[in-house]
Parts: C-alpha cells; sequence; structure tokens
C-alpha cells in the first residue's frame, strides 16, 4: 500500500506543481506553456515513475496506460494529449513503448521505452532535436538514470519506431 501512495502522490504533485513556476522557472503568475507541460510529463514524471515505485509502474503497465498516467496526460493537453498515447508490449523482452504524439518542438519525445533490467529499470527515449550543423541527424536517444540524470547518448539519423526498437530492446546498433 505503501508503494502506491509514492505512485499516486507523485501524480498528484504533477497536477499542483508542475503546471505554474516550477516546471517553466517563470514566476508564480506566469502559466507553464503546452511545450513545458509535454517536457515534464515526458522527461521528470515518467522517468521518476519508472524509477521509483519499486516496480510497481512497469507492473501495471501489463494492464495498460494506468489510470495516474492518463490522469497527467488530462492535464497537459486534454483528452487529444491522451488519445495520442500508445502503448505497445514486448513481454519477452521485458518492455514497454510509449508512443507520444508527434513532437511539435525540440525536446519533445517520439517515444519511450521502458525496460525490466536485471537490476533495477531503465527509461529511453527519442527526443527531436535539431540538426544544428547539417550532419543528417535531428534526433538523439537520451536515458534517464535511477538518480533521474538525463543522459545524450547521441544523435540519431532516425525517428521511426521500428529503428528506436531495434536499437533500445533489440541491441541493433546499426539503426
Amino acid at each position: 500500500m505503501k508503494k502506491l501512495l509514492i505512485f499516486l502522490t507523485t501524480a498528484s504533485l504533477f497536477s499542483s506543481a508542475v503546471f505554474g513556476a516550477v516546471v517553466s522557472g517563470k514566476d508564480e503568475e506566469s502559466a507553464a506553456t503546452r511545450h513545458d507541460k509535454i517536457y515534464h510529463f515526458e522527461h521528470r514524471l515518467l522517468p521518476g515513475w519508472v524509477h521509483n515505485t519499486e516496480g510497481h509502474f512497469f507492473a501495471d503497465l501489463a494492464s495498460g496506460i494506468p489510470e495516474p498516467m492518463i490522469d497527467a496526460a488530462k492535464e497537459v493537453d486534454g483528452a487529444e494529449f491522451v488519445k495520442s498515447l500508445k502503448l505497445k508490449s514486448y513481454p519477452a523482452e521485458k518492455a514497454y513503448v510509449i508512443v507520444f504524439q508527434q513532437p511539435a518542438q525540440a525536446s519533445e519525445c517520439y517515444y519511450a521505452i521502458i525496460k525490466k533490467e536485471a537490476k533495477g529499470y531503465s527509461y529511453y527515449i527519442l527526443e527531436r532535436g535539431v540538426d544544428l550543423f547539417g550532419v543528417g541527424g535531428d534526433s538523439f536517444v537520451c536515458m534517464w538514470t535511477k538518480d533521474l540524470v538525463h543522459t545524450n547518448l547521441g544523435v540519431r539519423e532516425y525517428n521511426d519506431l521500428d529503428s528506436f526498437i531495434k536499437e533500445v530492446i533489440f541491441g541493433d546498433s546499426d539503426s
């Protein structure tokens, strides 16, 4: 029960803190933008649930998108954002893929992969970036560590789901 309370408390903190000054770094009277909310959902809330619920969030994914995730997604952009979320299961690989809506700007995510590892869980994202140097890649594979540190694993020339799954779930580095 204690673990479930942590999960639900995290969800309720999302709605009260994220949409004000906390996410955007703006003063209390400034509302967080839609981009701020999406970023927080994909880069803070979900990796926090993956790493800090002792496997409960991962286990809940077996039944579909958990209710606290749906509630938090509604606060990002209402029913449209919730409808855009898709969940794919890879039980043999102990992994789930969350498909997000098409990113509108850099740092928003195309997809997230949550994997059960020998010692815990991992959270990977394929994030939209900017091809500043014209090298042909405008997306990045990143991961969040157990300490909730964002690690950039490098630029990618793809932004499709199949390539992301091949690389992260199946270890195909040719992607």
